[in-house]
């Protein structure tokens, strides 16, 4: 069963060039049945993720081209037994409950145990797509990943590509707090003429806004260290 998903049948021709972005990853290739695949992986303003995949040909007659849309995945919690001397932290049971529309145009994942869901949208601009098959509209997953997948072709014509979007956003159905990361996105103001030094500073701030940070009302969030943060999985340190 393949990952999370679109997925484009046939071999490429030629090495596949990836593009890498702070935000965003693309990667180009040319199939053995001379599609050309284009992808950007993608991190939207509102925390969502976005495949977005643009199909085209040069060949001068219109063909078939088969697509899979794979949902290998899970909402798990993940273990810090590493970090205890108590042993590990029991986990909550598996349990994915998934549903996809019939023809792969929308879906939901939840875990009851965690309080956590995924949801997610397919869209092409082609009029001639008909959507994905799916057999098993509803299905329970326990102690396993979801394992769905569905089948479409998509029907190229020469100089006209096909774009096929996918979409996918987790979110808890908690309210302790409010994630203010992504509701008011702000360009940077600063600016780095040394491409390493950039790197380090941006690496940095991305990593204590993703792990140091603590939303404690609707306008304010507390920042703390890492060796800070570090211990409170620490039973001798807490």
């Amino acid at each position: 069963m393949p990952g999370f998903g679109v997925q484009i049948q046939g071999q490429p021709a030629e090495p596949t060039v990836a593009t890498k972005h702070p935000d965003r990853l693309l990667l180009s290739y040319l199939t053995q049945d001379g599609v050309r695949v284009q992808r950007t992986v993608s991190i939207e303003a509102n925390g969502s993720v976005k495949q977005t995949t643009v199909l085209s040909t040069s060949d001068s007659s219109t063909r078939s081209v088969p697509v899979q849309l794979s949902f290998g995945m899970s909402l798990n919690r993940a273990s810090y037994g590493q970090l205890t001397e108590g042993g590990p932290i029991p986990l909550p049971e598996s349990l994915n409950l998934f549903r996809v529309a019939k023809d792969g145009s929308s879906f939901t994942m939840h875990n009851p145990n965690l309080q956590a869901n995924a949801e997610g949208i397919l869209m092409a601009d082609s009029a001639d797509f008909e959507g994905m098959t799916f057999h098993d509209d509803w299905q329970t997953f326990r102690d396993e990943p979801v394992q769905c997948l569905g089948t479409a072709c998509v029907r190229l014509t020469p100089g006209v590509p096909v774009t096929i979007t996918l979409s996918l956003r987790l979110y808890s159905n908690l309210s302790s707090g409010t994630h203010l990361g992504c509701e008011q996105p702000l360009d940077p103001t600063w600016n780095l003429q040394d491409p390493v030094a950039f790197n380090i500073i941006h690496g940095n701030l991305q990593y204590v806004l993703g792990n140091c940070t603590i939303p404690i009302s609707e306008s304010s969030t507390c920042v703390i260290t890492d060796h800070v943060a570090l211990p409170l999985g620490w039973n001798r340190d807490n």
